[in-house]
């Protein structure tokens, strides 16, 4: 990602509908997971950004620890900041003692250009102890490329299907996958056909600013209650896809 988006990530993750949301998401599923195996987790978050994901998670009771990665000097600085301690590194260059962790978070990191997808499954594979989980979120839908994928340096976007062969072709059986941020996706697109006529105008600008109070509020209340739809209704597209999967021993 560019500076800019790492500065203004460090400012909005806390409180940012999007942000808010997916914190919720990946929360539940490690209760879900700490209440399986009857003990706290030990969870490790590749290209964990700022450390916001992190130091809310680690204030959780079934959390035992926290780690994670990341290449990024800004990055780097905000989570020694925080008290969280991270490897300085990039996915693939990871030097980790083998099957250490109960669960491993990817989030939003296999679409960036300097990642190869199935190398980064390879190396989630061997950080996760067998049966501990996988959870990965991808930006999905290349028709939804816009401003904010060119300003975290991401080139592709994940259909369900490619999403699907990757992790079953390194050794996970998968629990759930699905696409979120549904109701917001036409939205969305019109905005990515507004940046590819004027690409210009979002140079200087971050895509991750927080919205007003009334609005940001709303769009919570708006993911919320898709969630609770999602329990129900598998939505056949979204600005995101979530997956959730499980090592095999």
């Amino acid at each position: 990602m560019k500076d800019l988006e790492y500065e203004t990530m460090s400012d909005v993750e806390f409180s940012h509908w999007w942000f808010k949301h997916r914190f919720i998401k990946v929360k539940n599923i490690l209760r879900a997971q700490s209440q399986r195996v009857s003990s706290s987790l030990k969870v490790f978050d590749i290209g964990c950004g700022t450390g916001g994901l992190l130091v809310q998670l680690k204030e959780e009771s079934f959390i035992h620890s926290v780690s994670g990665c990341e290449p990024h000097p800004i990055g780097i600085q905000f989570c020694k900041d925080r008290g969280i301690s991270i490897l300085e590194c990039r996915i693939d260059q990871i030097k980790q003692e083998l099957s250490s962790y109960d669960a491993v978070l990817c989030m939003d990191v296999l679409y960036h250009k300097d990642i190869d997808p199935l190398e980064g499954f390879k190396v989630i594979n061997q950080l996760l102890k067998p049966g501990g989980t996988l959870i990965l979120n991808v930006a999905a839908m290349p028709c939804l490329k816009n401003a904010h994928d060119d300003n975290s340096m991401g080139v592709r976007r994940f259909r369900l299907k490619e999403l699907k062969s990757l992790a079953l072709k390194n050794g996970f059986t998968i629990i759930d996958m699905h696409h979120w941020n549904t109701f917001l996706t036409p939205a969305i697109y019109l905005k990515a056909k507004f940046d590819t006529l004027f690409p210009s105008f979002n140079t200087h600008h971050s895509s991750l600013k927080l919205p007003n109070k009334i609005i940001n509020n709303l769009l919570k209340i708006i993911l919320k209650f898709e969630n609770f739809l999602g329990k129900w209704i598998k939505f056949p597209f979204g600005t995101s896809l979530f997956l959730v999967c499980i090592r095999n021993n």
